[in-house]
């Protein structure tokens, strides 16, 4: 097994998680988790967004597909 961490702030984790996923078969041998930190700035808030997934090893699970 493998781990891929994907981290910042909400859009860009989605985002990068997202094209890493496309074309892959999620299935059961796949672990994922996701932690939310909000946080504070000035006028409001934003959330930092935390994916971690556990993969198996081999050639679909370990680049992104152009």
């Amino acid at each position: 097994m493998k781990c891929k961490v994907f981290k910042g702030k909400w859009y860009e984790a989605m985002d990068a998680f997202n094209a890493w996923a496309k074309g892959k078969a999620l299935n059961k041998a796949v672990i994922i988790h996701s932690h939310t930190n909000p946080f504070v700035i000035q006028g409001g808030y934003d959330i930092d967004l935390t994916i971690v997934v556990f993969h198996p090893e081999g050639d679909p699970w370990e680049g992104v597909q152009s």
